[in-house]
């Protein structure tokens, strides 16, 4: 064989493994930019998830705390009992109040639902404790086992967040009406439909001597569950404002 085709076939060879090399290369690069481009998305969805907590976060555990605290006073303080049976103003107060305590929650829930609903919340582990907790809290209403009162189907806690939601004044996003606007609305066609079942269980509450209900026990703990997440330091909330009616099983 002579040099000519010796140096042929060594510049074929040399050129082949470059080719090879290059190939190798190329796909490690490739592979490389793909495996930080799933990290920069993985890490603008957690950012992006953060701030939608941050934002939501403090209304919510302000909702939550409303909600279960006027639960807590229907039960030991007997509110309907004394407040319900009083004057008319007393009356429309107390059947109004607890109406907006009811709808005030599920409006922050939907949304943060609204938001997050295309966004894995499993990143964080708080927040899919959120996630988790907020779960309960709306299986407790929905559950066929327990008291007819307050039974309130997923869509019908949605509705009512629905209707009690409004543009935020200032930046983006949706916010929850205020007292004022809701007792102007409350007897409207749209919000009525929505809140008439909730009212006619207070009215039959009421009426009776005292309140024992396990699915007000239920879903009060479970709100409490969720302030201690959302507030595990009780930084916002103080801790002697989450006293349980009962330990949940």
């Amino acid at each position: 064989m002579n040099a000519a085709i010796i140096a042929a076939l060594i510049a074929a060879t040399a050129a082949l493994i470059t080719s090879i090399v290059s190939l190798i290369s190329q796909r490690r690069t490739t592979a490389l930019q793909h495996k930080l481009e799933m990290q920069r998305e993985a890490g603008n969805r957690a950012a992006q998830i953060q701030q939608i907590m941050t934002k939501y976060r403090q209304p919510l555990l302000q909702a939550a705390t409303d909600l279960q605290s006027r639960l807590y006073s229907i039960v030991r303080g007997h509110l309907l009992q004394v407040y319900g049976r009083g004057s008319a103003d007393e009356r429309a107060y107390t059947m109004e109040s607890t109406l907006f305590v009811f709808g005030q929650y599920f409006a922050w829930v939907e949304a943060l639902r609204r938001e997050v609903q295309f966004l894995d919340m499993g990143v964080d582990e708080q927040n899919r404790q959120v996630q988790d907790c907020i779960e309960r809290i709306t299986s407790e209403f929905l559950r066929d086992d327990l008291e007819p009162e307050f039974r309130l189907f997923r869509g019908e806690q949605r509705a009512m967040g629905e209707v009690m939601l409004a543009p935020r004044v200032e930046g983006s996003g949706l916010e929850c009406i205020g007292v004022a606007s809701f007792r102007r609305r409350v007897n409207e066609l749209d919000v009525d439909a929505w809140f008439k079942k909730l009212r006619q269980d207070l009215d039959r509450l009421t009426q009776r001597s005292a309140v024992s209900s396990r699915r007000v026990e239920r879903i009060q703990g479970a709100l409490i569950d969720l302030m201690d997440c959302l507030d595990p330091q009780g930084v916002r909330i103080p801790r002697n404002r989450r006293e349980k009616l009962v330990t949940l099983q």
